[in-house]
């Protein structure tokens, strides 16, 4: 998205995490929170908030190391020291939301 905003074929783009690149003007546009998505009988499910640590040990499903949400995700969890098992990771959020 950043090429194609640096060489003029669009105009906007909307990225979650934004890189500073130096030609780019950045504006925020929305804050969105993280949300956990569960089945509905997991026992997380009905828990509201769920603390960060409540998600030592558990399965996810999660984004491609690279992206730049993974990253940010992982930083929350290194930040509080939490493991969780990655059982599976795409490229694209759509995807995840619908597990594959």
């Amino acid at each position: 998205m950043y090429e194609d905003i640096l060489h003029n074929s669009a105009d906007f783009g909307l990225v979650a995490f934004p890189a500073k690149v130096r030609q780019i003007e950045m504006i925020p546009f929305r804050n969105d929170q993280l949300v956990l998505i569960t089945p509905p009988g997991h026992p997380l499910a009905r828990r509201t908030p769920v603390e960060v640590t409540a998600l030592v040990g558990q399965k996810f499903i999660g984004l491609e190391p690279d992206s730049p949400t993974r990253k940010a995700i992982d930083r929350i969890f290194r930040e509080n020291k939490i493991r969780v098992e990655h059982v599976i990771n795409f490229d694209n959020v759509e995807t995840v939301k619908t597990g594959g």
